[in-house]
Formats: C-alpha cells, structure tokens, sequence
C-alpha cells in the first residue's frame, strides 16, 4: 500500500481525498499547510505527496522548493492539486520548481487516480535519471514566484471589489424597496416566509404589531410576541446576547423619538453572530406615522468569508515581500562571494549570465552578448587547453566539473576566476544544458603569492642564519616564540650529548636549564618576543661559570 500525505487548509478537500485514495488502497496522512507538511515527512517521508497551493503559514509553492531541496524528500513525488492557481504560468512555475504533475480542482476521480498511479509508476525510473533541473537560476524563480503572487494578490483583490460592488447593490436595492413600500406591501412581506431577513414591525407606541419567522428563529423568540412592548422583547435580548446593552437601548430611544430618521448599523452579539440591522419609520395610506419596521440579517457567514480573504490577501502580500527580500538578500551575498552563475542551452548554444557574471568580466550587459565558446575564447592562452580539456571530460563522463584558471579581460588585465558545472543529458544521452557558476579569486590567489614569496624569503633567511650559527664556535640555537627549537649549532649538540634531529621541534628548557634559570629565561623571553628588545644575560650554565645568554628576535 501506498503512504500518501495530502496538504490542504479546507476540511473538505482533506475529507475527500482521503475518502477517494483509501477507496483505492492508500494509506493517508493530512497536513494543514507546508511547515506541518515537512515536519510530517522529515519524521517519516511519505511514498507521494499532493499539495494545495494557497494555503497560511507556509504554501504550495514554498513547500514545493524546501521538498526538493531536502536530500530525503527530492526523490518523492509531488502532485500540485490547486483550484486557484490555475494559469499557465502557475503550472510552469511548479513544475520548474520541480513538481511531478500539476492537476486543476475539479477533477473527475477516475482522471485523478489515474494521474496519481502514472506519477508513482514513473517515479522509479525518475530516480534513475538525471534530477529535474527548473529553467533558469533561483533568482529567476523568486522573481518569477513574486510576480504570481502578485498577480493573483491582484486577482483576488479584484474579486473582493466584486463582492463588495455587489453588497452595496443589494443593499441599495433593499433601501428603495424599503423606501417605497407603503404599510400594506409591508404586512404582505411579512407574510411571505421566503424573506432572507428577520422582519418585525412595530406600533408607535412601541407595541410589537408583526414579524416573520425568521425574525423567531434569529432571535429565539416565542412564536405568541405579538401585542408585547417592544421594551419588554429589546431587555432580555441586550443583557444575553448584545455587546453594549446601554448604547443598543439609547439607539432604540431615539429612534422612536425622532420618528423620521432611518437607522443601519452591525450588531455583534456575544456568541458570535454578526447582524446587518436596518430601521425605518412607516406611514399609513394617509401618510399618517405608523411605527416603524426593523430589518435584522446574519451576515456572520459573509463577513467571515470576507475576513478570511483579507487575511490571506495579507498573508500573500507578506509572502511576496518576504521572497523578494530573500531573493535581494540571495543576490548580495552572490556580490559579496564574488559569485555569478551562467547557463547554455547546449541545443541552441544560447548562453545567460546572472549580472554578476558581467561584473566579473567587467563587461556591459547592453554591449557584451555571451557566447558558447566565451569562456574558452576569455581564458587565459595558457590556461585554454585545461579548460578545453576539462569541458571534454565533463560531457564525455557526464560528471561535474571543477576548474581554477586565469581570464584575460577586454582591456589585458588578468584575473584568477573558478568555476563549477554540470552538464545535463535528455533520455537519449543527447546533452542539453550546462548550468554553472563563476566566482572571482583574484584577491585569494594574490594573497596566496605574496604568502608564497613570505615563506621563500623565510626560508632564505633562515638557511643563511643556519648556517652562519654553523660556524659559530660558542653555542648557539634559534627557536620559536614558544620555545620550540629550530635549529641548534653543532657545539651545543655536542655538549647536550644528542643529534639535530633529536633537538629540532623540543622545548630547549627541557635540555638542561636548572628550574631557576629556565624560569628566568623563560620570562626573558616572551620580553624579547613582545617588545623585539634583545636581552644579555650572565649566567652559569652545565659547568660555564660565566656563560652569556643573548636573546634576540629576528
């Protein structure tokens, strides 16, 4: 049986999906959004994934490009099942980022069992085969992923205007019929239990005179209220449901004081419910005051619904800013390592440079156009071969390729550049892209030659001072800041009984010095190493009654 993790924020998705794949044999294991997911997976990978897109916390196309880039997860197949990215760009861009199958909500069961037994029957030969590769580098992406954020952040703000233009004609449209109806279309209304409104009508004095079902269910009246005083139905109804009993009653006070104003506010009760509450003042036939008429409607669903959206189109708003401040962060950090990367289509020798492969030929984008053969045709004469010679071993054992080498810039200058790539074959062996990087290594290899001359010119110097201690009849010994010998004239070896090799690389305290005198040296000598002072010192020393100790640094 097959493990599948499905990732989707909507119940009902996730309820049926996991109905249709246990119908299938399936084992199921849900996840709510990305960052659920691939905790999920990385504790136990699953055997195929399908994944919404738009979902919080983390989406489809970011879980997308964390799967891929996790060694457990890269070779799990992924099935992107959205109702709401459903373009042609959306598609490209997941399966760029490496997606195994892009389906579109609605699908017909037997169409979509069937798309997910040929993903898993083409994930065992996918494994064989070289790692789908996205067109184009990851700066691309990111760009290309803001922009359809974006466009969809765009999409659905539209969608919203919609909703609300449509709101606000509808209310329109109820406030003209409201306007216009006379005390007898009002009792009919009433009448007429098909209302999508709570509808009470009340007497001037306040004497509750109809209302509709509805009204009774919202508000859980009892069905025999007519004839009650409007006071005695508004009292228990603040105390257990309004939030602001007092303002709530202050309204209703004056409304029925200034019997020729319209009222329309939102009511938010205390268990939840939102209500769109509309009051107007009524006359007879003779345009005589009546009472008024109260309209109430619970649009908790709606404003729950609107919500919800703002709160993703933030969400996908803070996404887009995130991944466009990624990709800036991404693109200094290639400046600052110095690092470009670079792409050729080997079927059309087409060849893209990120800009900063321009800075590093210090070439202009508007007046320099790539070539396949640039990177031969820019490299040193001398070092032409080696590159040559490494492109020939990378397509003919189809590994990846790692060389340091010289460029020699448009103007003559010289610079140490190194450059990694890999070259990417069809099922046919035919190769088709090469993608790679270039960094710039002139600093590292300048300070590598002056490194180089340093240590010849020490080496230099010490072989000449060698060998003048050589000659050198009193005894005499280099050493290092920590005491460590490094070199010892042959009157002093012959005195401590040993060989050179036997000296070099020991403390040349632990040869000899009484404690007294090695501590004393000791002190002497970081003295000499902190300050570069020499230091003579008359001491006695293994049967020298008068033996002078110089210490000097060099």
């Amino acid at each position: 049986m097959t493990r599948i993790l499905i990732v989707d924020d909507k119940e009902e998705n996730l309820y049926y999906l996991r109905a249709l794949l246990e119908g299938n044999g399936c084992v199921i294991e849900s996840a709510r959004h990305g960052a659920e997911a691939l905790v999920k997976a990385r504790q136990t990978p699953p055997g195929l994934v399908v994944s919404d897109l738009l979902m919080p916390v983390m989406d489809g196309y970011t879980l997308l490009r964390h799967w891929k880039a996790d060694a457990r997860l890269t070779d799990i197949p992924f099935i992107v099942y959205t109702a709401t990215y459903t373009e042609e760009e959306d598609e490209r861009l997941a399966m760029n980022l490496g997606a195994d199958a892009f389906i579109l909500k609605p699908c017909e069961p037997e169409d979509f069992i069937a798309r997910v037994l040929e993903v898993q029957a083409n994930a065992g030969a996918a494994k064989q085969a070289l790692p789908h590769q996205p067109i184009g580098d990851e700066n691309s992406l990111l760009k290309y992923y803001s922009e359809t954020l974006i466009r969809k952040l765009e999409s659905k703000s539209l969608q919203l205007e919609e909703a609300n233009r449509a709101m606000q004609l509808e209310l329109a449209e109820r406030k003209h019929i409201e306007e216009e109806l006379n005390l007898k279309n009002l009792i009919l209304q009433i009448q007429q239990e098909t209302s999508l409104d709570a509808i009470m009508l009340v007497g001037e004095n306040g004497e509750v005179l109809n209302f509709n079902r509805k009204f009774v269910e919202l508000w859980g009246f009892p069905s025999q209220i007519r004839g009650t005083h409007v006071y005695a139905l508004v009292l228990p109804l603040v105390v257990g449901q309004i939030e602001d009993p007092e303002e709530f009653i202050a309204k209703v006070k004056y409304l029925y004081a200034h019997n020729d104003e319209q009222s329309r506010d939102e009511l938010r009760l205390k268990d939840g419910r939102i209500v769109d509450r509309f009051s107007a003042p009524i006359e007879d036939t003779d345009g005589k005051y009546y009472g008024r008429i109260w309209y109430f409607r619970d649009i908790t669903e709606a404003r729950l619904a609107q919500q919800s959206l703002q709160t993703k189109e933030y969400e996908q708003r803070q996404l887009a800013l995130m991944l466009e401040a990624e990709r800036s962060r991404l693109i200094q950090a290639q400046r600052v390592a110095k690092v470009g990367s670079w792409e050729t289509d080997l079927t059309t020798l087409e060849v893209i440079w990120s800009d900063e492969t321009y800075r590093i030929f210090e070439t202009d984008p508007d007046s320099f156009h790539p070539s396949h053969q640039n990177f031969i045709a820019l490299a040193h004469p001398e070092d032409r071969a080696a590159v040559d010679e490494a492109c020939v071993r990378s397509l003919d054992q189809r590994v990846p390729c790692a060389i340091k080498h010289r460029i020699l810039l448009l103007d003559g200058r010289i610079k140490f550049v190194e450059q990694n790539w890999q070259i990417f074959f069809d099922d046919q062996g035919t190769p088709v892209r090469a993608f790679g990087t270039c960094q710039d290594i002139t600093e590292r290899k300048q300070a590598e030659y002056a490194f180089e001359e340093l240590s010849r010119k020490t080496e230099r110097r010490d072989h000449m001072l060698s060998s003048a201690l050589s000659s050198m009849s009193d005894f005499a010994q280099i050493y290092d800041h920590e005491g460590r010998i490094l070199y010892v004239n042959q009157p002093l070896l012959d005195l401590w009984g040993i060989a050179l090799e036997e000296a070099v690389g020991r403390n040349f305290f632990d040869l000899g010095y009484p404690e007294e005198l090695a501590e004393r040296l000791q002190r002497q000598l970081r003295h000499v190493f902190e300050t570069g002072q020499r230091v003579t010192d008359e001491t006695s020393y293994v049967g020298h009654p008068s033996s002078t100790v110089n210490l000097a640094t060099h």
